[in-house]
């Protein structure tokens, strides 16, 4: 397995928990989510593993404001990704190996976004729940590297701009097609006719009297009058 990939899948699930804290425990301190995060990385100190302290020295060092803005938003897994991936290239150049992010195949990352990104329906709504699945099928197929940073780099984006960025990889979301099938079906001029027929005939018996062409007639300039009000 790739460093970078077997890196992130480390880090991963802890970013995920410390996310959760802030939201469980919205009253902690930061030293209390640092100790919280090295725990749930299983170390006692940052400094038992140089990701780890990388990681932490770099949330350590952002502004107080800044970092509780980062933890409590949607950015920090894409931010948490750059700083690893910067890191492990790094250490990967310094001992003349390949870059980590280079380490899988082009066109079956290709394949695979043609083919499991458009399942996605571009909601908010679904995004979750289609986010975990992308994540585990693109595991199983040897690819979690770019899928992992695919979706840290998504993880900030609004809906909109996820569809953009899926399309900026080939891969058209069908957001209008699902947009107009989830919207209601706003009733057509002869359906609102021959309800309103219905009521007055019920209401005004007398009003059968008058011709069906006659009666649409009064209608559709009763109904009209109503919409220029």
């Amino acid at each position: 397995m790739a460093v970078l990939e077997e890196t992130w899948e480390w880090v991963y699930p802890s970013l995920r928990d410390l996310e959760a804290d802030v939201v469980e425990n919205p009253d902690r301190t930061w030293e209390e989510r640092r100790a919280y995060l090295v725990e749930r990385l299983g170390l006692t100190d940052p400094a038992d593993h140089p990701v780890a302290e990388a990681l932490v020295r770099w949330l350590d060092e952002l502004p107080d404001d800044d970092r509780a803005v980062l933890i409590g938003g949607e950015d920090l897994e894409r931010q948490a990704y750059e700083v690893i991936r910067v890191f492990v290239d790094a250490a990967s150049e310094v001992a003349g190996d390949e870059p980590a992010d280079e380490s899988y195949d082009q066109a079956a990352w290709q394949s695979f976004l043609l083919e499991y990104g458009p399942h996605w329906d571009g909601t908010a709504q679904t995004w979750e729940q289609f986010r975990d699945w992308f994540d585990y099928h693109g595991r199983e197929r040897g690819l979690g590297v770019p899928t992992n940073g695919l979706l840290a780099y998504l993880a900030a984006q609004s809906p909109e701009e996820r569809v953009a960025t899926f399309a900026q990889y080939g891969v058209v979301i069908a957001v209008a097609q699902n947009a107009a099938e989830n919207s209601p079906q706003l009733p057509s001029v002869a359906e609102v006719e021959d309800a309103h027929m219905s009521d007055l005939l019920a209401e005004e018996p007398a009003f059968a009297q008058i011709p069906e062409d006659r009666r649409r007639e009064l209608i559709a300039e009763a109904l009209g009058e109503l919409t220029q009000r």
